[in-house]
């Protein structure tokens, strides 16, 4: 049991480790070279493992995925979902913004999991295996809503990114402004 353990920090701090050096080996030598930045075999090597499905998957859910870069933390993106559920005619029976989870460990879990979507904005052509499953976790979140609302026909799920406003629009509005990552419909 000792060693599970000890095979486990091991691993999490090593994941760490490379998520970090890969995030600081590349905002340094994207800072100095600019648009002249080359990848060398090192870069890429790493790219490889950090971007490897197991490694990411773990590091998103971990938490560990947040490069600190050359500079400061990398701020994590902020998402919100937005379900809409219908019923047969059309109408809107409700608008909520997640499951009905009761457990603390829940909510923290949901949100863990709707930040997997950072994984989304970074993607220059589209990941067919991601998507899917991006498909797959938010019907299952859309049918654990729908279950809760008998009349319902469909569940409408609209993925946001918050979008942080600058010093000024904060000083001259109260609103909150969103971008649309991502919509379905089941």
């Amino acid at each position: 049991m000792k060693k599970t353990i000890l095979f486990f920090i091991i691993f999490h701090l090593l994941i760490i480790f490379i998520v970090n050096l890969n995030g600081t080996i590349n905002s340094y030598k994207v800072f100095y070279n600019g648009e002249d930045y080359k990848p060398s075999k090192i870069d890429l090597v790493l790219k490889k493992v950090v971007f490897t499905p197991f490694i990411s998957n773990y590091s998103s859910y971990a938490g560990t995925d947040a490069s600190y870069g050359f500079y400061a933390p990398n701020v994590a993106s902020q998402f919100t979902m937005s379900l809409s559920v219908i019923d047969s005619t059309g109408l809107v029976i409700a608008n909520v913004k997640r499951p009905n989870l009761k457990q603390s460990e829940s909510i923290m879990r949901f949100d863990l999991c709707l930040s997997m979507m950072q994984q989304k904005l970074g993607w220059a052509n589209s990941n067919e295996i991601l998507n899917n499953f991006f498909k797959v976790m938010i019907h299952q979140i859309a049918m654990d809503v729908k279950k809760d609302f008998p009349l319902a026909k469909t569940v409408s799920v609209s993925i946001y990114l918050y979008d942080y406003p600058t010093i000024g629009e904060y000083l001259n509005s109260n609103k909150e402004s969103y971008i649309l990552v991502d919509h379905y419909e089941f």
